[in-house]
């Protein structure tokens, strides 16, 4: 009784191994071609969420009450830079009509990084200069 409690256990066990391996090997497929449109969609999303950002960053900085006026003027400055730049990366991608247009905006999609990594870097050093000394 007990050798054919294991072997039903270990026949059981071989179909569950053998049917996970035939699904898993039939779910694999290849991946998506990128379409104009795709990337258009997607490329809407990021900058939806780059303005949103950058739009309560502007109403933060503006209320912070440790920056001084001309950090505050250079952040500004900054965060309307990052929106100008991403606004001509959407419309960039918006007139694209195929994926060499996409490859064309290249440049745009470089200068919001830019942009952002800049931004990043002047709020840093803003935060440092704007920490109190601790006791």
């Amino acid at each position: 009784m007990r050798t054919a409690r294991r072997m039903g256990i270990v026949g059981l066990a071989a179909a569950a191994v053998l049917g996970f391996s035939a699904t898993s090997a039939s779910a694999v497929t290849e991946p998506q071609k990128r379409t104009v449109a795709s990337v258009q969609t997607n490329v809407k999303a990021r900058v939806l969420h780059i303005t949103t950002k950058m739009r309560n960053l502007q109403t933060r900085v503006a209320a912070n009450k440790h920056f001084t006026p001309a950090v505050k003027s250079n952040i500004q400055a900054d965060i309307v830079k990052v929106l100008s730049d991403t606004e001509i990366w959407r419309a960039k991608i918006a007139a694209a009509t195929t994926m060499l247009g996409i490859q064309a905006a290249t440049p745009a999609r470089q200068a919001v990084t830019r942009d952002i990594a800049k931004l990043r870097a002047d709020l840093t050093a803003a935060r440092r200069k704007g920490i109190p000394a601790t006791k």
